[in-house]
């Protein structure tokens, strides 16, 4: 009984929070979102770029793939330097036959289904770019997201990364969404042309030559 009745007169007695108890709690919470806040955004981003890395590989393997089914034909055994083997426009400085236009467009429409990247697909925003040499092996990637990161793949390092790009356009004015296959063995203006000092020189990224 003595215990009803102290239940009893404790809810009775019950009055809400003070004005101190108020703000203390407030605080409490300020501090606890001042420092999950950051470790929450920093790993949204690591996410991101998580992302990109991974359908940059898979535009890898999709470019090799069709490159491997070229390689040692007598079309690949004929090709110029900087010959265009795949481009979504159909569009070659090359060779400017309707017949090579159904081909280039065909070629890229392979390599972006194999790839399955849903920001090259139709209506996504990505693009990207790809230099070949004429061993049949890619030396670079280039993949804009459309998502605020460019995924990079540089095989003279051998390495794939993903940084911010707040302008892309200067590497897609004359190669855009393209494959190209360049003897840089050959020429030593293509060789720093399309070295991973001067792609990151480019996207301005000096912190990580």
């Amino acid at each position: 009984m003595k215990l009803l009745h102290w239940i009893k007169k404790q809810r009775e007695q019950k009055e809400g929070f003070t004005l101190v108890e108020l703000i203390v709690v407030l605080v409490i919470l300020a501090i606890l979102a001042a420092l999950l806040v950051p470790a929450l955004t920093g790993y949204i981003e690591k996410s991101k770029k998580d992302q990109v890395v991974a359908e940059t590989r898979s535009i890898l393997s999709a470019v090799q793939t069709e490159v491997a089914t070229m390689y040692a034909t007598d079309e690949w055994n004929s090709l110029d330097s900087r010959a265009i083997i795949a481009s979504k426009d159909g569009t070659d400085e090359h060779n400017s036959l309707s017949a090579q236009k159904e081909t280039l467009i065909s070629r890229y429409d392979d390599i972006v289904s194999l790839s399955e990247v849903p920001s090259l697909q139709d209506n996504g925003k990505g693009r990207f770019t790809c230099i070949v040499n004429q061993e049949g092996k890619v030396h670079l990637i280039i993949y804009d997201s459309g998502r605020g990161y460019t995924g990079l793949y540089f095989a003279e390092t051998p390495e794939y990364l993903a940084v911010t790009s707040p302008d892309t356009n200067h590497f897609f004015e004359n190669y855009n969404c393209k494959v190209m296959v360049s003897n840089l063995g050959k020429y030593e203006t293509e060789i720093y042309v399309w070295s991973r000092a001067n792609i990151l020189a480019g996207l301005g990224h000096y912190e990580l030559i």
